[in-house]
């Protein structure tokens, strides 16, 4: 796993965890700001609450699509030499491993791998492969 998967994923799971927690204060602000008439604490809970409504679960949702990435990037960091065997290893489809590993590939969250066909290579191979 890269320096860069693991700093996104780490940023994902603090926002969406600081939002899990504002969602409830929210409420009560909310609550309390009405019943004392406190506008400031009313209106800032009406934001928290709306903010939490609305981005905390897609931020939870990235999160876990983040993680799963990171565990494909570890699998094939492993050593597996296909993308079935990947799709076997993980427990995903064929075509769901290969669009992750295309997309990993893509992001730069897997350095020095790329596809062939269903192969997954590593840059000592493809320099292999150049020279013949």
């Amino acid at each position: 796993m890269t320096r860069k998967l693991k700093r996104n994923t780490v940023a994902l799971f603090w926002s969406a965890l600081i939002l899990s927690i504002l969602f409830p204060c929210g409420v009560l602000a909310t609550v309390f700001g009405a019943i004392y008439r406190k506008w400031m604490l009313m209106a800032f809970g009406a934001l928290f609450d709306i903010v939490g409504m609305t981005v905390m679960p897609v931020l939870w949702a990235n999160f876990g699509t983040l993680k799963f990435y990171a565990r494909l990037c570890a699998v094939v960091e492993l050593g597996v030499p296909d993308v079935k065997s990947l799709a076997d290893t993980v427990g995903v489809s064929k075509r769901r491993a290969s669009n992750g590993i295309s997309f990993c590939i893509a992001r730069g969250y897997l350095d020095g791998f790329w596809l062939h066909g269903d192969a997954i290579r590593d840059d000592r191979e493809k320099i292999a492969l150049q020279k013949n």
